[in-house]
Formats: structure tokens, C-alpha cells, sequence
């Protein structure tokens, strides 16, 4: 199997990271996450912060998606005329 390239080592990276913490993260969280991605060769420059926030943050919407469409659906509430009966 072929060596993942740094891209997929950096999506690797941050799906796992939204994931553990659940789409909710601190600035030491993110500090940290930048020094992971600095660590699989990532230049450190402001542009590339922007793209890996970016990144981030599509994953958390992406995982808050997923989540609605795996959460059961609601039952409908009752009308009046069913609680009568």
C-alpha cells in the first residue's frame, strides 16, 4: 500500500482531532493541533493556519451533520384529540 501523503495525513489529523473533542476545542487545543500539523511538515505561515482552520472547522460541520442524520428521529407530539382518548 502506498505511503499517505501529506494531505491525508493532515485530514487524518484533523478529523480525529474534531472528533475526540466532540467540535469543541480551546486555543492550547488548537496551538497544539498546529504543532502536529508543523510535525508532519506543514509550513507554519499564516495562510497555512488559515486553510487549517478551515479545515477544522468544515470537519465540525461535517461531524454535526452526520450526527443529526444518525441521531433517531422525534416522535411527533400527540394532538389534543389523541390525548383525549
Amino acid at each position: 500500500m502506498a505511503a499517505k501523503t501529506r494531505l491525508q495525513e493532515v485530514l487524518d489529523l484533523a478529523g480525529q482531532f474534531v472528533t475526540e473533542r466532540k467540535g469543541v476545542w480551546s486555543h492550547d487545543d488548537w496551538e497544539g493541533f498546529l504543532a502536529k500539523a508543523a510535525a508532519l511538515g506543514v509550513a507554519m505561515d499564516d495562510e497555512s493556519k488559515r486553510c487549517l482552520g478551515n479545515i477544522l472547522e468544515s470537519c465540525k460541520g461535517l461531524r454535526a451533520d452526520s450526527e443529526e442524520a444518525a441521531a433517531p428521529a422525534k416522535k411527533p407530539a400527540k394532538t389534543r384529540a389523541e390525548t383525549k382518548k
